[in-house]
């Protein structure tokens, strides 16, 4: 049995283009991410770009976010989320990580910013 790899159109502003490879990295993985070919985890590890950072960049393209538990899973796996493991439940439908924050994550800024 064979398999067919849809092929996708990816458009990379002259910007991008001209700011280097960082900053095409950077689109390419807000497109794939966008049209759910990547993972989150996926797209910001091919932006280089830490979790908060990918976040910020989401918000600032104004991309909806859709961080699965596979996702989080995924960064858990990879030890992309703090060396203290957090405590993920579910609690009415919701998933609920409970873990510490980094020392100089200041959280209003970061919720300003996702806005």
């Amino acid at each position: 049995m064979s398999q067919f790899i849809q092929p996708i159109n990816l458009q990379i502003s002259p910007d991008s283009l001209n700011q280097g490879e960082e900053a095409i990295r950077q689109e390419l993985a807000l497109h794939l991410y966008a049209q759910n070919i990547f993972t989150f985890s996926q797209a910001r590890h091919l932006a280089n770009l830490s979790v908060w950072e990918f976040q910020k960049l989401l918000g600032q393209n104004q991309i909806e976010r859709h961080y699965t538990e596979a996702d989080l899973a995924q960064d858990i796996e990879i030890n992309v989320l703090p060396l203290n493991q957090p405590n993920i439940y579910r609690k009415e439908g919701v998933l609920v990580v409970e873990g510490e924050l980094p020392e100089n994550l200041n959280v209003n800024a970061f919720i300003d910013e996702l806005r």
